[in-house]
């Protein structure tokens, strides 16, 4: 009985640590390094950021499992968000409202 359960339990954690290895796969840059990236950069960025953060979420809502480090990079992936939206905001030539259209996606479709 106690060997099942151990495997059971090793199973769940070497699951787990395997999802970690790909969660939050994203360079999260300092604002300075944000200020210097040219437009195109900048908006492939914050959609490479939106997408890891809306991935991330589902998965781990999904997963059912989270912890106390998954919480700090969370954390950080959202402050990366604000400080991107914030230089994009502060460039004329870029308009943040028509790339987050974009990546939105109906609650009630499936795109996979």
């Amino acid at each position: 009985m106690f060997k099942k359960f151990l495997i059971v339990v090793l199973t769940i954690g070497l699951l787990a640590a395997n999802a970690h290895a790909f969660l939050y796969d994203l360079k999260i840059l300092t604002s300075a390094e944000i200020k210097v990236l040219t437009d195109e950069q900048l908006i492939d960025d914050y959609i490479e950021a939106k997408i890891e953060e809306q991935a991330s979420g589902e998965f781990v809502r999904a997963a059912g499992f989270s912890s106390g480090k998954d919480y700090g990079k969370r954390k950080d992936l959202l402050r990366y968000i604000y400080n991107l939206r914030k230089e994009i905001s502060s460039r004329p030539s870029i308009d943040l409202k028509s790339i987050d259209l974009n990546l939105e996606i109906p609650n009630n479709s499936n795109p996979l």
